[in-house]
């Protein structure tokens, strides 16, 4: 449901804390999640396994229902990481992503390819932005430098994505485990 009128970031923060559900915040705008499938869960969750298992210990990973704030717009990825013990104040909120990830459905697909794209390679801190298809075995892989220039845009349909810092790598095999897709792009 669209939220016909818009409202400040800090209008949205203290009304979605009143809320049932999750709700994003793109310029002044309210849009509701909805439910991720099966799929796009699983795909979330084998993220945040390897993810877990291989940053090192003063990062932490969150799934799905953290909120992440990139200027003045609130979005929930499916995967983040942070390294910043700036984001220990806060118990829903990540405003320095090291790693962000978003699984792809048809709803999404568009603001994940742009709108989210924009947002969050203005954060500084942010590192990698990974956009994940869920019915074809591909990663889209943006790496970014400092202040977010870009350093390398990939599209990965097998192997590795190395995530360039202590050795962290996503192996596409284990990041699709029990999910049935077709392989590479079509």
């Amino acid at each position: 449901m669209q939220d016909p009128a818009p409202m400040t970031l800090e209008a949205f923060l203290a009304w979605e804390a009143q809320q049932e559900g999750p709700h994003e915040f793109e310029g002044g705008r309210v849009q509701a999640l909805s439910s991720p499938t099966k799929r796009h869960n699983r795909i979330a969750f084998n993220l945040a396994k390897i993810l877990d298992r291989g940053v090192p210990a003063t990062c932490s990973v969150f799934i799905e229902r953290v909120k992440v704030i990139a200027a003045q717009d609130v979005y929930y990825p499916d995967v983040v990481v942070t390294c910043d013990e700036r984001d220990e104040r806060d118990e829903y909120i990540v405003r320095h992503p090291r790693i962000v990830a978003e699984v792809l459905s048809p709803r999404t697909r568009g603001a994940d390819l742009t709108d989210k794209l924009r947002a969050y390679s203005a954060l500084p801190s942010l590192a990698h932005y990974l956009v994940i298809e869920q019915a074809q075995r591909a990663v889209i892989h943006y790496a970014f430098g400092p202040y977010g220039a870009e350093r390398r845009f990939e599209v990965i349909t097998q192997g590795v994505i190395d995530l360039g810092f202590s050795g962290v790598l996503v192996e596409l095999d284990a990041l699709y485990a029990g999910i049935r897709v077709t392989k590479g792009l079509q």
